[in-house]
């Protein structure tokens, strides 16, 4: 399993199933899901780890928490809870960390966050 399906993983465990759809590819998004709240991953770049062997690797991802409505009002609550949990399950995670979270418009047309977070991984062989 590679570390997109890791942390998918993670965030599956984590989540409500029946309120969050998490999504491991930027090509998967459909929100027809009576959901409350949509988590994507996208993995944004990979570089060698500096100073460290061959083979380790500093990983960066946007991570979306999308709201599922085009409500404002529904939008914020939800995007409220669903940031809070997804922040939450990121802290708790052992080799990832988070920078920011931005509001925007995610490509879909749906109100969210935009969380950059960094992933130290090592290579497969």
């Amino acid at each position: 399993m590679g570390v997109r399906a890791d942390l998918a993983a993670h965030f599956r465990d984590g989540l409500d199933a029946t309120t969050h759809l998490v999504v491991a590819d930027v090509r998967e998004l459909q929100l027809e899901a009576p959901t409350v709240a949509a988590v994507q991953i996208v993995r944004t770049t990979v570089e060698r780890a500096p100073e460290q062997p061959l083979g380790a690797f500093l990983m960066s991802f946007d991570i979306w928490v999308i709201a599922t409505t085009t409500d404002p009002t529904r939008a914020d609550d939800a995007l409220d809870d669903a940031l809070d949990e997804v922040l939450q399950l990121i802290d708790a995670h052992p080799w990832m960390t988070w920078g920011t979270a931005e509001r925007e418009v995610h490509a879909a047309g749906y109100a969210g966050y935009k969380i950059t977070a960094q992933v130290a991984a090592e290579g497969r062989k």
